[in-house]
């Protein structure tokens, strides 16, 4: 008896990354059984581990600069009621 016919996945997910890269291990094949939420395949994650120190490295610096202006605004605030130093501060 012969047949014939298409063979088709049990489930099928659509994979999308943010970004690019090299890719670190990928155990993915033809007729490879996977379970739901198995990693098949990872991206070297340096580059996003130096941008995530940058961009906390800024943070601290703006946070540094912000406390800075304050205290410069300091003998200034002393002079208006508490409403409007707050809106200074929000400023």
């Amino acid at each position: 008896m012969q047949a014939s016919g298409k063979i088709k996945a049990a489930y099928e997910e659509l994979m999308l990354a943010q970004n690019g890269g090299i890719v670190a291990f990928c155990k993915a094949k033809n007729g490879l059984r996977v379970t739901q939420d198995e990693v098949i395949a990872s991206f070297e994650t340096v580059d996003l581990e130096l941008r995530k120190e940058r961009l906390q490295v800024q943070k601290f610096n703006a946070q540094k600069e912000y406390e800075s202006q304050l205290l410069g605004y300091e003998a200034l605030l002393k002079e208006k009621t508490a409403q409007e130093a707050e809106a200074v501060v929000k400023n």
